[in-house]
């Protein structure tokens, strides 16, 4: 029996967290850090998974201060003035990352795999499906998480297993003395597409258990960079920089190229792709879900549950409104890098200070 009492266990919270991260990272970062980093882009995966795990150590120190909400906290820290302002800035990046996931999703869909299918419709079709775990909320969430984990992953990792036949260490060694620059430019993008660990501002009130969630949180950001890490490999080893770099979605290429034992799947990418819009269905319905919840924190009595589905719409009436993906992922990851993430940071460095200033003024431990 499940029980139903608004809460999910420190494992499934993991296993959110590595689709979250995985759902991009593997996808964006084999596509960018070639032209940005070239043979070296694994360093920088590296190095930005790193920065995220010290992201997630701030913030679930800053969620352990409270209990009940993020915005009810930022109030008690701050004034309702500044706590609305955070709300209202996590609310609109979360709209704008639920848009570039959409539309990552179905250009890779509709690009690679359904071609005949118009991307407007693979992309209501994802809105569709998101909707039935938003509606159902934190503990649906968490459970299928637990069911399209491994379903996820072990594909995936069956695809990078086979590839290693074919790399060419030449194309990986030996490695040029490229810009320190460079090297920081990727891994800045990597943190930001590791981001997402700012859902645990929302998240912690809905772990259960007593166990250090941080731990959780680390071994997240290390097993999908050691994935991303491994793709990215494959896909220079495979195509070489250049041709990674000149490819659309080298990790689709990569999974075309790749031939299982028997030849028994003639189109094993759609199987690879299959799996993975699972994890991008976890990511896109969190983006709903926690923007739902702070419309519901903002709004206590004139919330209803159709808000969810007002949400929806705008992120499609969005996406709708984007013609050129090239350009809008340019700009969405400048934003990104540049002012979401460090804002984030910012907003919970800020309330944890607070936090733990005003106990110590109250004579508390901090």
């Amino acid at each position: 029996m499940f029980s139903e009492n608004g809460k999910i266990s420190g494992r499934q919270m993991n296993r959110l967290l590595i689709l979250d991260l995985f759902a991009v990272s593997c996808m964006v970062l084999p596509r960018l850090l070639p032209d940005i980093c070239g043979r070296q882009g694994f360093f920088a995966v590296a190095a930005g998974a790193g920065a995220a795990i010290l992201s997630a150590l701030l913030y679930t120190k800053t969620a352990r201060c409270y209990t009940d909400n993020f915005f009810a906290f930022a109030r008690r820290q701050t004034a309702a003035v500044p706590a609305v302002i955070f709300a209202l800035f996590f609310m609109i990046k979360f709209l704008l990352s639920a848009v570039f996931v959409l539309k990552m999703f179905s250009e890779i869909i509709n690009r690679t795999f359904l071609t005949e299918m118009h991307e407007k419709v693979i992309a209501a079709l994802m809105i569709l499906t998101a909707l039935y775990s938003v509606s159902k909320g934190i503990e649906t969430r968490g459970r299928l998480g637990e069911l399209l984990f491994w379903a996820v992953l072990i594909p995936i990792i069956v695809v990078v297993i086979l590839s290693a036949a074919q790399i060419v260490p030449d194309r990986i060694f030996p490695m040029t003395a490229d810009d320190a620059g460079e090297i920081f430019d990727g891994t800045l993008l990597t943190a930001a597409v590791f981001s997402v660990f700012e859902f645990l501002l929302f998240s912690m009130p809905y772990v259960r258990g007593s166990r250090p969630v941080f731990h959780f949180c680390a071994w997240a950001a290390a097993a999908a960079a050691a994935l991303t890490i491994f793709i990215y490999v494959a896909c220079i080893g495979v195509l070489s920089v250049e041709g990674a770099g000149a490819e659309h979605w080298p990790t689709v290429i990569l999974m075309q190229v790749i031939r299982f034992p028997g030849y028994f799947l003639s189109r094993q990418d759609g199987l690879m792709l299959a799996f993975w819009m699972g994890s991008v269905f976890i990511l896109l319905s969190g983006y709903i879900f926690y923007t739902d919840e702070l419309t519901k924190q903002l709004f206590p009595k004139k919330y209803f549950k159709g808000t969810m589905i007002l949400w929806l719409i705008l992120v499609y009436g969005l996406f709708w409104l984007i013609q050129d993906y090239g350009r809008f992922e340019a700009v969405y990851w400048r934003l990104m890098t540049f002012a979401g993430m460090p804002v984030s940071l910012l907003i919970s460095a800020w309330l944890l200070i607070s936090c733990k200033f005003k106990r110590r003024k109250e004579g508390g431990r901090a």
